[in-house]
C-alpha cells in the first residue's frame, strides 16, 4: 500500500448561515454602520450555523495529489475541473449539489475569506486512481440578497469521505449579510 497526500491550496472561505431570534434581529437592526464588524463584536458567528456551515475551497484554487516522496501525480486547477472527466467510462470528477434554504425567515450569513492551504488529507491505496476521486460542490450558497457562489463541500475517494488533517490558511477579510432590511 502507498500513501498519497491530497491538498487544496489557494482561496477558500468559511461560510455560516443561521436563523435569527427576535432579540438578535432587533440588535442587528439597531446598529449603525459596518455589519461585519458589528457581528464580530456581538455574536459568535461560527456557532450561528443552524442552516449551513462549510469551510471549503472556492474561487481560485489548486488540488494536488502527491505520492509519499512528495512527487506531484495530479494537479487540478479550479478553472479546469472537468479535465479528467471520462465520458466513455461515465466518470465526472465533480458532483454539483444545489443548496436551497427557506429565505423567508430572518437569517445571517457570515463569510470569512481565506488564503492558504484550505484542505489536506491522506489516502492509503495501492495506486491512486483519479476516477475514484469525487469532488462534491455546493452551488450558489447564499441568501436572496447575496449569493456567494460555489464551494467545495466534500471530497471522496473510492466512495469514502476524506477527512481533513489540516488547514493552514489566513483570514483575508470578513463579510456579513442578512436577508431583511436594516435600520
Amino acid at each position: 500500500m502507498n500513501n498519497y497526500k491530497l491538498e487544496i491550496s489557494g482561496f477558500g472561505a468559511e461560510v455560516t448561515i443561521g436563523s435569527l431570534e427576535e432579540s438578535q434581529i432587533a440588535l442587528i437592526k439597531k446598529h449603525d454602520g459596518d455589519l461585519a464588524g458589528f457581528v464580530i463584536e456581538n455574536f459568535d458567528w461560527r456557532d450561528m450555523d443552524g442552516v449551513y456551515h462549510n469551510l471549503g475551497a472556492c474561487s481560485e484554487y489548486l488540488i494536488s495529489v502527491k505520492d509519499e516522496n512528495g512527487n506531484v501525480i495530479y494537479e487540478i486547477d479550479s478553472e479546469d475541473l472537468n479535465a479528467y472527466d471520462n465520458v466513455e467510462n461515465n466518470f465526472e470528477l465533480v458532483e454539483r449539489r444545489c443548496f436551497e434554504i427557506n429565505n423567508y425567515e430572518p437569517m445571517l450569513m457570515c463569510i470569512s475569506f481565506l488564503k492558504g492551504i484550505i484542505f489536506q488529507s491522506e489516502i492509503t491505496t495501492d495506486n491512486f486512481d483519479i476516477q475514484k476521486l469525487k469532488i462534491v460542490m455546493d452551488d450558489e450558497v447564499g441568501l436572496r440578497s447575496y449569493f456567494w457562489g460555489e464551494m467545495i463541500r466534500a471530497l471522496y475517494y473510492d466512495g469514502q469521505e476524506l477527512y481533513e488533517t489540516g488547514t493552514y490558511a489566513d483570514e483575508k477579510s470578513f463579510e456579513a449579510h442578512v436577508n431583511f432590511e436594516l435600520g
